[in-house]
């Protein structure tokens, strides 16, 4: 998915704590990454916790547009203040969960994308998710 305007436009101020343009950069940088095809779950991670933080709308299983779903609760919910700290415990609970579930092992890292993107984005801890991506573009 290419992030447009439009898909800016949408994005709450009150779901992120860094700035606008750094977020926007990120998404688009991990976007582009995960559209080469190279089956990194890692970037997946980033880009599925990306739409949902942003109120992205998608292609849904029938073909039907719909909001993007929260990566972890896989619930279409409207990501708000709340959800998105417990959409983080959720994140953390299931990094730390052992033995690790057999869908998620073949997930190599993707709820390390997912975790460091909430961290980055919603809890401004750690660094960003995707490196090299530019507030510039």
């Amino acid at each position: 998915m290419e992030v447009l305007a439009s898909d800016v436009e949408r994005i709450p101020a009150a779901n992120l704590n860094v700035s606008l343009d750094q977020f926007v950069a990120v998404w688009q940088e991990a976007e582009k990454l995960d559209a080469s095809g190279d089956g990194d779950w890692y970037v997946t991670g980033v880009v599925e916790t990306c739409r949902w933080l942003g109120h992205a709308v998608v292609d849904g299983p029938d073909g039907r547009r719909e909001l993007a779903y929260a990566p972890v609760t896989n619930t279409n919910r409207m990501a708000i203040e709340e959800l998105i700290e417990a959409e983080c415990v959720r994140a953390d609970v299931l990094a730390m969960r052992r033995p690790i579930p057999s869908w998620l092992q073949k997930r190599p890292r993707w709820i390390d994308g997912v975790c460091t993107t909430l961290n980055w984005a919603w809890r401004r801890r750690g660094p960003a998710p995707i490196e090299g991506a530019s507030a510039s573009g």
